[in-house]
């Protein structure tokens, strides 16, 4: 099992995104991220073990103030040498500020090594298996340069399969 801390997005982003990943089902490039059970979403936080609910209370406590934000989802990439492929996510100091009160509450031998302070690439997955020439290619050409998302809602889930914990609206 894992469990992850990620933002959840307004309903016609996710849908933008959702359509992305159908494509890319479609023409058989990638896994499809629907398969894993996820909704299109921006993990802050992955974890492989489920922290304590005093930590997670501590955590959610920590940025129970914010109200939703807005993100700018863009460029098609792919961390190098594997084939996930995914989709740029601008936040400014509203979403650095969120992952530093969030994880300064985990303890960080849970985090993945990924999304520990200053390694964290902000991002959106687009596909974790598969053919990540030809996923690039085709998201691409499918997604328009940038979509203005809002971010409307952080939660804890569990996955596979993705069962939420935890949720605090950020509208």
């Amino acid at each position: 099992m894992g469990y992850a801390f990620y933002l959840r997005f307004d309903a016609a982003s996710e849908a933008a995104v959702a359509a992305l990943w159908q494509a890319l089902v479609d023409s058989g490039a990638g896994d499809g991220m629907q398969r894993l059970g996820h909704p299109p979403h921006l993990s802050l936080a992955v974890l492989d073990e489920e922290p304590p609910p005093t930590v997670v209370e501590a955590a959610l406590d920590a940025v129970a103030d914010l109200a939703g934000f807005g993100v700018q989802l863009g460029e098609v990439k792919r961390f190098p040498n594997t084939p996930i492929v995914w989709l740029a996510a601008e936040g400014g100091s509203a979403l650095a500020d969120l992952h530093a009160r969030l994880l300064s509450c985990l303890p960080e031998a849970l985090v993945w090594e990924h999304y520990r302070l200053g390694q964290w690439t902000p991002h959106v997955a687009l596909q974790m298996q598969g053919d990540a020439v030809t996923a690039m290619a085709i998201a691409e050409a499918e997604w328009p340069a940038l979509v203005s998302a809002r971010v409307v809602a952080l939660e804890l889930v569990q996955f596979p399969p993705v069962v939420v914990l935890k949720s605090l609206c950020l509208r």
